[in-house]
């Protein structure tokens, strides 16, 4: 999928559900594999776009998704950082779910 954006878009945000979800259960390390996985699916879709490779997203779709991953990478350096902060919001999120 080297240069589908709406997939690895995807692919970020189902990274994502499954670091809250592993968080949720306690598992530390799957929990950070799935966060660092989520954020470099969405630096890739954010790369993809910045080129103009959209594919099936109309223009509605495309501004929701820009500002989705401008929010999610503004500062993910810094998250990625504080490993037990982020586990700490991770877990919190999760706890929010139930």
């Amino acid at each position: 999928m080297p240069d589908f954006t709406e997939g690895w878009y995807n692919l970020g945000a189902a990274a994502s559900r499954l670091a809250v979800e592993a968080a949720g259960r306690s598992d530390d390390q799957a929990a950070l594999a799935f966060f660092r996985e989520g954020v470099d699916a969405k630096r890739r879709a954010d790369q993809l776009i910045r080129e103009g490779r959209w594919l099936i997203y109309g223009p509605t779709e495309q501004a929701q998704v820009t500002a989705d991953l401008a929010e999610a990478l503004a500062d993910a350096d810094d998250v990625l950082a504080n490993e037990p902060a982020l586990l700490i919001a991770l877990r919190l999120h999760a706890s929010r779910q139930d």
